[in-house]
């Protein structure tokens, strides 16, 4: 048992996983507006939520350990990825979380707006009046919509394993041919940032991030190194392997990160 254990770690190996990269691009800023603003008021979080046709489309990912038809289960999950990139790069800035502002809105009020979200991506002022009148005390109200949500698998290239019985000097020239996999995760999120006061938004952005984790196998092996995956996160087969994919809620998290840093970023002197 051993020997087996010791062979599946020389053949299936995975590799540091890769930092996160990718874009953000801000759609639309109102002239004028900038993190001075933010920092004279209250910023609120009003939640994180799957597009609506992602959630339909029967061939898209589950959220991780979330239903894709509960808004305010989503939100609650995954808004505190949000909160806590805001409140990083926020220093001087009031930010309340999604617990205060649930807790002035009521989940009907707020499991509404949610939904809007999720299907237009955009809240009307005639949405934005009740949340306007809950929140007297903010003026600004943030929420985001996970628009893209996709997995892959690609070939990086062979390389050449080693043959543990070079080690026993047995064999110096075994050698066995080596293939290195790469699964990706890409996660799409978009951000709105709302003038209570005003009735309208302001201020939106857009941000991709992927995460890549490698894994190196021998072609010609047949067992596999067993990982725990958490519940609703996809596995890749590949070649009689599961190799899992980036995790959903660090890759999410990341992409929050974009947002938050484009937001709060501070004028140049």
């Amino acid at each position: 048992r051993a020997s087996a254990s010791l062979r599946r770690t020389v053949l299936l190996l995975a590799l540091v996983l890769a930092g996160c990269a990718g874009t953000v691009q801000t759609t639309h800023k109102q002239e004028g507006f900038g993190r001075e603003d933010l920092a004279r008021d209250r910023l609120a979080v009003g939640g994180v939520v799957l597009a609506a046709r992602l959630a339909a489309d029967p061939g898209a990912l589950p959220p991780q350990g979330v239903p894709s038809d509960d808004p305010l289960g989503q939100a609650e999950a995954w808004t505190p990825l949000l909160y806590g990139q805001l409140l990083a790069r926020g220093e001087g800035i009031t930010i309340w979380p999604w617990s205060s502002v649930r807790d002035a809105c009521g989940d009907s009020l707020l499991a509404v707006a949610l939904t809007a979200t999720a299907r237009t991506g955009v809240l009307q002022p005639v949405q934005l009046a009740p949340l306007a009148a809950a929140l007297a005390e903010v003026r600004y109200l943030a929420f985001a919509r996970v628009d893209g949500d996709e997995v892959s698998l690609h070939e990086v290239g062979p390389g050449i394993v080693q043959n543990p019985q070079v080690r026993d000097n047995r064999d110096p020239h075994a050698a066995t041919r080596a293939a290195t996999l790469k699964t990706r995760r890409k996660v799409t999120v978009t951000m709105e940032l709302y003038d209570l006061a005003e009735g309208r938004s302001i201020w939106a952005a857009t941000a991709e991030r992927h995460q890549d984790e490698l894994y190196d196998f021998s072609a010609g092996d047949s067992e596999g190194e067993s990982r725990v995956v958490a519940e609703g996160e996809p596995v890749i087969t590949a070649e009689g392997r599961s190799l899992p994919a980036p995790p959903f809620a660090k890759v999410l998290e990341d992409a929050c990160g974009a947002l938050a840093e484009r937001l709060l970023q501070k004028p140049e002197p």
